[in-house]
């Protein structure tokens, strides 16, 4: 029985150094973070209500880094995809407010990726209300240009008309004139 308690202790220190490598191992390891979700809200009415109940939470102390979090959440909500007023420069806003508050939100590859889709959502938005208003000058350009055709097309007809009668006329004089000599 000597053999088995020397084996057993054998047993014993392996056993505690798999624990302890293991332990090491996960200390080591980068943890996930789970953070709120903002796109888990229902309706347009949802996104409303969390955003008026996160500016709520912000405004009491808008410097506190404790509100960096709130801040992303915030970003997202105005560039999400069911708001019914996407506000594309001020989700901009949120985001550098929260890299300002959370230094380490610089190292969230997701936080910047997501900051990067915004900013070209919001490049993208300035060109469609450029191109827009452009659209509505050329519309209204358009109409003028058609008004003035119709209204030379109008004149030109006249002045044919007038034209053919002046033809029309001289004719009739002409032979008058042969009518007499």
């Amino acid at each position: 029985m000597i053999c088995s308690g020397n084996f057993r202790g054998r047993n014993l220190f392996r056993l505690l150094a798999c624990l302890s490598m293991a332990l090491m191992t996960t200390a080591c390891m980068k943890t996930f973070v789970c953070r709120s979700s903002c796109f888990d809200v229902q309706g347009k009415e949802d996104i409303t209500k969390a955003v008026v109940r996160l500016e709520k939470s912000i405004a009491h102390d808008p410097q506190n880094p404790k509100n960096a979090d709130a801040y992303r959440q915030l970003a997202v909500l105005h560039a999400h995809y069911k708001n019914p007023a996407p506000n594309y420069r001020r989700s901009l806003m949120m985001f550098e407010k929260c890299l300002t508050l959370d230094p380490e939100a610089w190292n969230d590859a997701e936080m910047l990726y997501l900051k990067g889709l915004v900013a070209a959502m919001d490049d993208a938005d300035r060109n469609r209300m450029r191109l827009a208003h452009q659209v509505e000058q050329l519309t209204r350009n358009n109409n003028r240009l058609k008004k003035a055709n119709t209204k030379m097309v109008a004149e030109n007809q006249e002045l044919q008309e007038a034209m053919e009668k002046l033809k029309l006329l001289e004719l009739m004089m002409e032979e008058k004139r042969r009518s007499l000599k």
